[in-house]
């Protein structure tokens, strides 16, 4: 009886020695199965782009494109300068009134009755103008009206008989065809300045000033410079 307790003890050292054998095989077998793993997974790794390497040809990509902030600036600097050329008037503006000043006196040629010369009044009588601000008023939209008292002083007389037209030589013309210069003074005035040669005053130098009245633009002091005399219109 004794000899089989000892039997049956060892025996059962003997299985509780296999089941340790046993756990420890497994346990390492376990920690192999990890380590293949994380073998694996970083051969995995290298073998794809990294998430670090793609966000930096994000960014590149990204310097490479235009930053909406800058486009705007460089757009309102455009605008900007659109602005300011458009600030500017055209010389055309200022060519179509001295046009109009060219032929300043066809305005009023059916007016006068040339038939008909006053001595008493030294001149020709006019048809329906009566009076000196009513000639003012039909070059209103061309000068202003201290501009055409100054120009008609000298071709026109007023008397209780009416208006008449005193003859003359012509004005000083505009030569559109000769060198001349704009000068912007400010936004509600221009300077023209032309030099040119003519055949009835010589050598010339005239200067329009302009300004902005009732939305158009006019003419409100001329001045002329003859090789003979200096006269302000």
């Amino acid at each position: 009886m004794k000899h089989f307790m000892i039997a049956a003890s060892a025996f059962v050292l003997l299985l509780a020695g296999c089941g340790t054998a046993n756990s420890e095989a497994q346990q390492q077998a376990a920690v192999n199965q990890q380590e293949k793993q994380v073998s694996d997974e970083a051969d995995l790794l290298l073998t794809q782009p990294t998430g670090s390497l793609t966000e930096v040809d994000q960014d590149t990509s990204s310097e490479n494109q235009s930053s909406p902030a800058i486009e705007d600036t460089e757009q309102m600097t455009e605008n900007e300068s659109g602005d300011r050329s458009s600030d500017q008037v055209k010389d055309e503006v200022f060519l179509d009134v001295l046009n109009d000043y060219n032929r300043i006196f066809d305005r009023i040629e059916s007016e006068v009755n040339f038939n008909k010369f006053s001595k008493a009044n030294q001149g020709y009588p006019f048809k329906s103008i009566s009076t000196k601000e009513e000639l003012y008023n039909v070059y209103a939209d061309i000068m202003t009206e201290d501009a055409a008292r100054h120009f008609f002083e000298g071709y026109v007389n007023e008397s209780d008989e009416g208006l008449f037209l005193i003859p003359k030589d012509g004005h000083p013309k505009f030569n559109e065809d000769a060198n001349y210069d704009v000068k912007k003074v400010n936004d509600q005035q221009y300077e023209l300045t032309s030099e040119h040669q003519s055949d009835l005053h010589g050598k010339m130098t005239m200067n329009f000033m302009f300004v902005k009245s009732d939305g158009e633009w006019k003419i409100d002091e001329i001045v002329i410079e003859t090789s003979q005399s200096h006269q302000t219109v």
